[in-house]
């Protein structure tokens, strides 16, 4: 058997289990052998037994048999799970790497099938886990199609409609209405993990611009309403240093934001309703968006109080994403 690896990537596990789908079926010669050895040592008992004798005998072959059978399914069938085009690519952001090595050592026969009572499953390093267990955890962590389809039509929608936008009317993106559509057709609703690790529109992905906009500073960025006090609330500080943020001390935040349900919705509503309202703006026409510039830069000069200063704005700078155009 290969020996262990202490780390598996993503595209090492795609590949491991398009790999046991395409292999032929063959049993290992140590199993074949111990079943010739136990079956020759029961032969005698077999031939002198009553009726009674012979029928569990036989009834033990026909669960050896059944077992054998039941871990070889069981490997093609994690293994059909195992795909991209249904999970995403990012399997350590779903898993983790524990979770992960141990299918790994399933499919590539290191970890072998253990009974609890009549129930197959597996020793993982938490613990018995159940065949119909690990699958679903795998099943699952599929990518959350229903919701993606919904970004997807909604953005669509927005390019069709600003493009319909003319001269005089009202073009302003009502961020409020689709924020609220947003949160409470797609975020409440869909898979968290989902929404979180996967790709819905575009290249880009929630988890990975919020680490970075945590790591360099620049979460106001990210188009979230989170702030430089919610994030010295959350840091550990684990590398004692008050200048950065650690990488360790950005997931740990990121951790803590989505332990917090509220906070994590709130955060993913705002990005793709950012996201929606970037796209809309893109498709605009020209003269119609020298509109909107000339009444934004006319509303900022009204902002200005008789100090001098501006006051706040409701609601943070939106990043710029890379969006869909016509």
């Amino acid at each position: 058997m290969e020996t262990k690896k202490p780390n598996i990537t993503s595209e090492e596990l795609f590949n491991l289990a398009s790999s046991e789908i395409d292999r032929e079926v063959t049993f290992p010669q140590e199993m074949m052998e111990g079943l010739r050895v136990k079956y020759e040592n029961q032969k005698n008992e077999y031939a002198e037994g009553n009726k009674e004798v012979q029928q569990l005998l036989e009834a033990g072959v026909v669960q050896d048999a059944a077992r054998i059978t039941k871990a070889e399914e069981f490997k093609k069938s994690i293994s059909s799970d195992i795909d991209p085009s249904v999970l995403g690519n990012n399997l350590e952001a779903k898993f983790g790497q524990p979770f992960m090595l141990d299918v790994a050592n399933i499919i590539n026969g290191n970890n072998e099938v253990v009974y609890d009572g009549n129930m197959p499953g597996y020793e993982f390093k938490d613990g018995f886990n159940s065949m119909d267990k690990i699958q679903k955890k795998v099943r699952s962590a599929a990518i959350d199609k229903e919701s993606k389809n919904m970004i997807q039509a909604t953005i669509s929608d927005l390019v069709n409609k600003a493009g319909k936008v003319q001269e005089g009317e009202d073009a302003t993106f009502n961020y409020q209405k689709h924020y609220d559509n947003i949160y409470n057709k797609i975020i409440v609703p869909g898979n968290k993990t989902s929404l979180s690790v996967d790709q819905h529109f575009g290249k880009r992905v929630f988890e990975e611009d919020l680490l970075k906009s945590i790591k360099m500073g620049t979460y106001k960025d990210l188009g979230v309403s989170l702030t430089q006090e919610k994030v010295n609330e959350l840091d550990p500080n684990t590398d004692n240093d008050d200048t950065k943020i650690s990488e360790e001390d950005a997931i740990a935040i990121k951790d803590a934001i989505y332990a917090d349900e509220d906070l994590h919705n709130k955060y993913l509503a705002e990005y793709y309703t950012n996201a929606a309202m970037q796209t809309y703006n893109a498709n605009l026409k020209p003269e119609i968006k020298e509109n909107i510039t000339q009444k934004k830069a006319a509303k900022k000069q009204a902002q200005v109080t008789p100090t001098g200063l501006m006051s706040r704005p409701s609601r943070p700078v939106m990043p710029k994403f890379s969006v869909q155009k016509k």
